[in-house]
């Protein structure tokens, strides 16, 4: 706690305005940008290109055109603190996920087959009433009825623009004795509930006549002949979609509550006692820090050896995407592809043997490699080519090992590293448990209302799913799985500064809390559950915790109040996952070409058809040969994560096993190597003098390729704009 800076000026009225304004800005940029347009992705990664854009804008532009009057590093920490929390929640984190999720049942269950245990079709479907829209608690699915078509169809496939007579339409007709009536067009189900002669009943005459019509069209009904004067067509059906919200924000809230009082919680044992790295925070304040005396520009920006880094990643990904635009005949690759010579049925059976045999070089996550510790850049690859060659002598040896089993492992891993985590802080985390009693050490006392905030939110997520229908312990076991996963992922990002990381692919959170719960009892009281998985954690690509934690490390070296802090990221969060939901869901209305199916076969195969087929009795072995799995990995985590707290020898690190099963490893994991073996040839024919002078170097590697996406990005939405689409232009950055 002695490490504390001293409180810093942060919390002023320009720095507050700057963070609203830019949260506003990308909480409309970031769906539009990233869903409607297909461009480039502001977030997607722990090392946002978009907020990195504002980060140099501040630094290189705005600071120094204002001189004495400039922006205090704590001011602009403030700012970037609140774009941080909003990259929880603004896409992939939640809205993009949570629109899908919450109407995609309603779309998929009455096309899908083999789920009668939850969509039976002589019943309801047995899941959480209202959290679920179009999704009837009284009567099975029907998915020919008007409002159905209205609001699950309409959301996923677009709404019609042409004017016409339909269900929710606003209709203004004339009849044969040239009475003109304006009444709201309904159908259905709806039509049925509503009070007769309040609109125009497109079941009965005259509004079944009048179906499909459009303004100026007539017909004969009984000799009589009607004509539609105007229509206006039904709205966004926001109707439909904000009771479903109100159910799911107990859920939501709590969950982002406690995530934000996790990363102020953990705040002083990461970076005070255990010391992490925090390469991409850190990397991040080498812009926000206040300029040396008699400079304009932070000490970073006047290194030459970092624009020496910002233009070899220009030239190297400048060709890339000048090539891919057509301009160029060549660019400078930075891929090698082995694939024809490993394609053989013998290396097919190397774990992955695709990304084994195709390692790619991502400069800024090679370059965040440098920064680490040599046993931590090792294992980051190393781990990944041993489970991929173990798999190679083990199947050719005849054991029946399967690619799928590494991500149940994985999940044990996952377990076994967030006991880990609590051991190593089991003192710090104890003490502001004593604090929030009352007991304990005074100096802690400061963080014991996050211990309070934890348990509330906590509390919010188990008593929504009780009140759903689960039972208490499940209820728990949820929490728990969902905070160990966070907790890790959190972990990654702050001590390995991997930018784009996830949780094992292929085995998400929900199928983890059936195999603890079991499937003995109701599948109603099963299906709450799944809402931990559909709409707190369903991509790891973007969650809140590991941003708060770099906003936590970032507000703690420039002397940000924290409490302040943590008010205005809670904030954010909560009221960006409304604001972006809702912009989510007028996009997908508005604009018939959004195609985005990952999410509803992400529902489908990760938490629904598991849930029918435990529920079925089908996946007992699945399930069984899932518990082997998690015990190996918790294992080798286990034998790991020990042999370095207790040998200074050490070579390996626990965290690279982690990460073996994520789609995100098979792709970067060459990158990790090339980081590694740079800082190991530099440490040992330079030195630490010498590395501590490239540093720059490679700092301006990491700017160079964020800036080159952020150009990219600029293009695409100028294109965009003009009327072009987005195609052909490159992503340099992963995921």
């Amino acid at each position: 706690m002695s490490d504390l800076p001293p409180v810093q000026r942060a919390f002023t009225v320009r720095s507050v305005a700057l963070g609203v304004g830019l949260v506003a800005l990308f909480a409309i940029a970031a769906p539009v940008n990233d869903w409607m347009v297909g461009n480039t992705y502001l977030y997607c990664h722990y090392l946002p290109p978009g907020v990195l854009m504002v980060v140099l804008t501040l630094a290189l532009v705005v600071n120094p055109l204002l001189g004495r009057r400039r922006f205090a590093s704590g001011e602009m920490v403030v700012a970037v603190a609140m774009l941080l929390a909003l990259g929880g929640v603004c896409s992939n984190g939640f809205a993009r996920l949570w629109t899908q999720m919450a109407s995609g049942p309603a779309r998929r269950l009455p096309a899908s087959a083999g789920l009668e245990a939850i969509a039976p079709r002589d019943g309801p479907a047995q899941l959480p009433a209202g959290f679920f829209i179009g999704v009837p608690t009284d009567r099975p699915i029907d998915a020919n009825d008007p409002e159905h078509r209205l609001v699950i169809d309409g959301f996923h496939d677009g709404l019609r623009a042409d004017p016409r007579v339909e269900h929710r339409a606003l209709v203004t007709w004339r009849d044969a004795a040239g009475v003109q009536r304006t009444q709201p067009a309904l159908g259905g189900a709806v039509a049925r509930q509503t009070p007769p002669g309040t609109f125009l009943d497109l079941d009965a005459a005259p509004g079944l006549a009048l179906v499909g019509l459009r303004p100026g069209d007539s017909t004969v009904v009984a000799g009589a002949t009607l004509t539609v004067v105007a229509v206006e067509p039904p709205g966004i059906p926001w109707h439909a979609w904000w009771p479903a919200f109100l159910r799911w924000l107990p859920l939501i809230a709590g969950a982002l509550v406690a995530l934000i009082a996790i990363a102020a919680l953990v705040r002083d044992q990461w970076v005070v006692h255990e010391r992490l790295p925090y390469p991409i925070a850190d990397f991040l304040y080498g812009f926000l820090k206040d300029p040396d005396p008699g400079r304009r520009l932070p000490p970073i920006l006047c290194s030459r050896l970092f624009w020496i880094g910002v233009a070899v990643a220009a030239v190297i990904l400048g060709s890339q995407g000048l090539e891919k635009m057509g301009l160029l005949p060549v660019s400078i690759t930075t891929q090698i592809s082995l694939h024809k010579a490993a394609d053989t049925p013998e290396l097919k059976n190397v774990f992955q043997w695709w990304a084994v045999f195709g390692p790619r070089l991502f400069l800024s996550i090679a370059a965040l490699t440098f920064f680490l510790p040599l046993d931590l850049g090792f294992s980051l690859w190393f781990f990944f080519l041993l489970t991929g060659f173990s798999y190679y002598v083990l199947r050719l040896a005849g054991v029946p090992i399967e690619r799928a089993d590494a991500a149940p492992a994985g999940v044990g891993g996952f377990a076994m590293q967030a006991l880990l985590i609590l051991w190593l802080g089991r003192t710090h985390y104890l003490g502001a448990i004593k604090a929030a009693l009352g007991l304990g050490r005074p100096e802690l006392r400061p963080v014991a209302p996050y211990v309070w905030a934890l348990f509330a939110g906590v509390a919010a997520i188990g008593l929504t799913l009780v009140a759903a229908g689960a039972r208490p312990d499940h209820a728990a076991l949820a929490v728990i799985a969902f905070l160990g996963f966070t907790l890790v992922l959190a972990r990654l990002v702050a001590e390995a500064g991997i930018p784009f990381v996830q949780m094992p692919i292929g085995w998400f959170v929900s199928q983890t809390v059936f195999s603890l719960t079991g499937f003995a009892v109701p599948v109603a009281a099963l299906a709450p559950l799944m809402l931990i998985g559909l709409g707190l954690l369903p991509d790891s690509r973007e969650n809140l915790l590991p941003y708060a934690v770099q906003a936590e490390y970032l507000g703690h070296r420039a002397g940000v109040p924290r409490r302040r802090l943590s008010l205005a990221m809670a904030m954010v969060a909560i009221g960006g996952a409304a604001a972006c939901a809702a912009v989510m869901i007028a996009i997908y209305y508005r604009h018939e070409h959004v195609t985005d199916t990952w999410p509803l076969d992400t529902l489908m195969g990760n938490n629904i058809e598991p849930l029918a087929r435990g529920a079925a009795g089908q996946d007992g072995a699945v399930y069984g040969r899932a518990w082997l799995a998690y015990g190996v990995g918790a294992l080798l985590v286990g034998i790991v994560g020990v042999g370095r707290m207790l040998f200074a020898w050490w070579p390996l690190h626990p965290l690279g096993l982690l990460i073996v099963p994520a789609f995100s490893t098979w792709l970067i994991w060459g990158s990790f190597l090339v980081g590694w073996a740079a800082k190991a040839a530099v440490m040992r024919y330079g030195g630490v003098g010498v590395y501590q002078r490239v540093k720059p170097f490679a700092a301006g590697l990491i700017a160079g390729e964020a800036a080159m996406a952020a150009l990219f990005l600029i293009v695409g939405l100028v294109r965009y704009a003009l009327g072009h689409g987005v195609s052909g232009l490159p992503r340099f950055l992963p995921g």
